[in-house]
C-alpha cells in the first residue's frame, strides 16, 4: 500500500469525492533543495533547457507509513485529518512511480543521459533520480513520488485520476472530529472501503489503528 495524508477541508473532500489526486510542481514544494539542479553546463541553452524540463513536471507525494506521528502532525493537520491507503500494484500500473533517494550530497548527473532522455521526451532514469532526491533529514517520510508531465509548464501542478478501486482503507487521524468523520464515510459509502481510527498508545510513543 501507499499513503495520502490530507487536511479536512474542500480540496481534500473534493479529492475523494472526484477519485483524484494533485501534483505538483517541484518548485511548489516546502524544501527549496527539493529536485534541484545542481549543475551548470558552459551552453546556456542547454542549462534553459534542462530547468524548463523540469519546470514541465508535476509530482504527487505518497509514504509507506500510515502511522508516523510526524507525518500526521505535518502532513494532516496535526492529527485531525485523515490518510488513504491507495493500492500500490493498481496505481503503478498507470503511472511512473520511484522511491525518493535520501542522502547528504547533491545528486551526480550523467550529463549524456539527461539530453538522451529530452530528445526522446521521457523521464528517464536520470529524470527521476533529479526528481527523486532530498535531504536525509526527510527519510523519516518514506516517500514513493508519482511523477507527469506538465503540458502547461505554467501551471502549478496538474489533477489525474486514480484507478477506480484502488482507494482501499481511510484512516481518521486521532484528533479528529465525529463530524468530518461521518462526512467520509458519506462520501466514500458506495466504494470497497475499510476505515480505521488511529489511537494514541497507551503505553509507548506510537499510533496504533482500531
Amino acid at each position: 500500500m501507499l499513503y495520502k495524508y490530507f487536511a479536512y477541508n474542500e480540496n481534500s473532500l473534493s479529492s475523494l469525492l472526484n477519485y483524484e489526486l494533485w501534483a505538483s510542481k517541484p518548485t511548489e514544494f516546502n524544501d527549496p533543495f527539493d529536485s534541484l539542479l545542481t549543475i551548470e553546463f558552459s551552453n546556456n541553452n542547454i542549462t534553459e533547457l534542462f530547468k524548463n524540463y523540469t519546470q514541465s513536471k508535476a509530482v504527487c507525494c505518497f509514504s509507506k507509513n500510515m502511522d508516523s506521528i510526524l507525518m500526521w502532525s505535518h502532513y494532516a493537520d496535526s492529527h485531525k485529518g485523515f490518510c488513504i491507503a491507495i493500492d500500490y500494484p493498481e496505481l503503478e500500473d498507470s503511472h511512473i512511480l520511484s522511491d525518493v533517494n535520501y542522502s547528504e550530497s547533491f545528486l551526480e548527473i550523467d550529463h549524456e543521459s539527461f539530453l538522451y532522455s529530452h530528445r526522446e521526451g521521457a523521464v528517464n532514469k536520470e529524470w527521476q533520480r533529479l526528481l527523486t532526491q532530498k535531504y536525509i533529514d526527510w527519510k523519516y517520510e518514506e516517500e514513493v513520488r508519482l511523477m507527469l508531465h506538465l503540458d502547461d509548464p505554467q501551471a502549478k501542478g496538474i489533477c489525474f485520476s486514480l484507478p477506480d478501486g484502488s482507494i482501499k482503507e481511510i484512516y481518521f487521524g486521532c484528533k479528529m472530529n465525529k463530524k468530518n468523520k461521518s462526512n467520509i464515510r458519506k462520501i466514500m459509502e458506495s466504494k470497497n472501503v475499510t476505515f480505521y481510527d488511529m489511537k494514541k498508545s497507551q503505553n509507548n510513543f506510537k499510533l496504533e489503528k482500531i
